[in-house]
């Protein structure tokens, strides 16, 4: 943790974010312990533990004892019910919440606050003034599975991962979403992200037998994305070895409009069920947290516009 934040605040100076007084003083507020006495009065806390839901619980039991009596309890978790979670404080519920922070965070500013049918709407309030603070942009999500991000991402990667079963060239599929603005492809997305986690991932949002499948037969083998240098592609690296062919432009629109609707479904359904406010705010959750084009205006803005 410490190598991290040095390396993070030193090219924040390089980059001229900030100045190097001020890395030095950031560095100076913060405290690193490995055990959860020095969190002892603590009136905040967001754990951030692996994806384990029984893992949590015991984090939120042992913390419950050692905050003070009113303290935010938080989880990064990306998929896990805050309700379930909060069962491991029983007559605290209603103190529990989610903070879903995005990976790279360094650099995705997006943050879901996360309520429970019975989380505090005063803190979580204070969740979303407190990510303000940290210069983030949060937005209030309801729980339910993959809060709204990861529902309106994984579906996009699962039908990119049946499209390629059925014989698309993972290349030309990449290309196409690459050439409508995204950050990069759904197939090379699944392999920075690791086969191993979405997965995971998919088995608690839910996946197509096809989908889990497909995933498991590679991480057998050995194959999990980048991190193991094979996936759906050989990695170079941090590169992807990719053709990188030229396409047709008109075939690359109509597979980068196909490949998003899975996406732009989950988008309308969430803001149907008020998983989110508004269609304004899954927009900039898709843009903030997924890579979204910002052009585009968002997944249901490029929708409307495009059946005008």
């Amino acid at each position: 943790a410490r190598a991290l934040h040095a390396k993070t605040l030193a090219r924040n100076v390089q980059k001229e974010r900030m100045t190097q007084a001020e890395a030095d003083a950031a560095a100076e507020r913060i405290e690193y312990a490995n055990a959860l006495d020095a969190v002892a009065g603590a009136s905040f806390a967001i754990e951030a533990a692996s994806e384990r839901l029984d893992l949590k619980k015991s984090i939120f039991a042992d913390l419950r004892s050692r905050l003070s009596e009113d303290a935010i309890l938080a989880t990064n978790t990306s998929s896990i019910s805050i309700t379930e979670i909060a069962t491991a404080v029983p007559g605290a519920e209603d103190r529990v919440i989610g903070m879903h922070f995005f990976n790279p965070v360094p650099v995705l500013p997006l943050v879901e606050v996360v309520a429970s049918e019975i989380s505090r709407r005063d803190y979580v309030d204070r969740a979303m003034f407190v990510s303000g603070a940290m210069k983030k942009q949060p937005i209030r999500c309801k729980s339910s599975p993959g809060f709204l991000v990861n529902r309106a991402l994984l579906p996009y990667l699962f039908g990119a991962i049946e499209a390629v079963n059925d014989g698309a060239n993972p290349d030309m599929l990449d290309q196409a979403l690459v050439a409508f603005g995204m950050p990069m492809g759904p197939i090379e997305l699944c392999d920075q992200v690791g086969l191993d986690v979405c997965l995971n991932a998919g088995e608690v949002i839910g996946i197509s037998e096809e989908s889990a499948q497909t995933l498991r037969s590679m991480i057998e083998t050995g194959k999990l994305g980048r991190k193991s240098g094979s996936g759906f592609y050989e990695w170079d690296g941090k590169k992807a070895v990719r053709a990188r062919a030229t396409y047709d432009q008109d075939e690359l629109d109509a597979i980068a409009a196909d490949m998003l609707a899975p996406l732009v479904a989950e988008c309308h359904d969430a803001v149907a069920e008020g998983v989110v406010d508004s269609a304004d705010i899954a927009d900039a959750a898709c843009i903030f947290g997924i890579g979204f084009p910002a052009f585009r205006g968002g997944p249901l803005f490029w929708d409307e516009s495009r059946s005008a």
